[in-house]
């Protein structure tokens, strides 16, 4: 997965934002000037500087982390294959299928097979569950594959 660079840069903010409000904190509790004006002030700054300082770091590290997430999202999109028809890359003993699934196969998920394989004329005789979410094993054309459903877009797994 590439890294980010906005990503990076939030997550540096955030460590720069919770030190900042770590050291602004220390500085209001031992500042002697707001002591002598009046003996609470230097405990509610310092309170108040320490938990901004967390609450935005925090923020910073969301921000990252939610751009990181959209960024993964973007490059499963990029490593889409699509191959010959007739090559099948799968063994009989890389196959795992569950007979008895309860749940059996998301309509949605058999839609989306159905049209990603009839988009290249290619006949489904059938889908069958495996132990894996969002993971079918297609009979198409005689040719079993390992189709993977569950993201944005139908891919076959190598």
């Amino acid at each position: 997965m590439s890294n980010n660079k906005i990503a990076d840069v939030l997550s540096f903010c955030g460590v720069v934002s919770v030190l900042f409000g770590v050291v602004s904190s220390l500085v209001m509790f031992g500042n002697d000037g707001l002591a002598s004006a009046s003996p609470s002030l230097p405990p509610v700054f310092g309170l108040s500087a320490l938990a901004s300082g967390f609450i935005s770091g925090i923020l910073f590290f969301g921000f990252a982390e939610v751009i990181k997430l959209l960024q993964g999202i973007y490059n499963q999109g990029l490593g889409v294959s699509t191959p010959e028809p007739g090559s099948s890359n799968l063994s009989n003993e890389s196959i795992k299928e569950v007979t008895t699934n309860l749940e059996g196969i998301d309509p949605e998920d058999e839609h989306e097979i159905k049209l990603y394989f009839g988009e290249k004329n290619q006949t489904i005789n059938s889908i069958v569950p495996t132990d894996e979410v969002g993971v079918y094993l297609v009979d198409v054309e005689g040719e079993k594959k390992k189709v993977e459903a569950g993201g944005f877009v139908v891919r076959v797994i190598d």
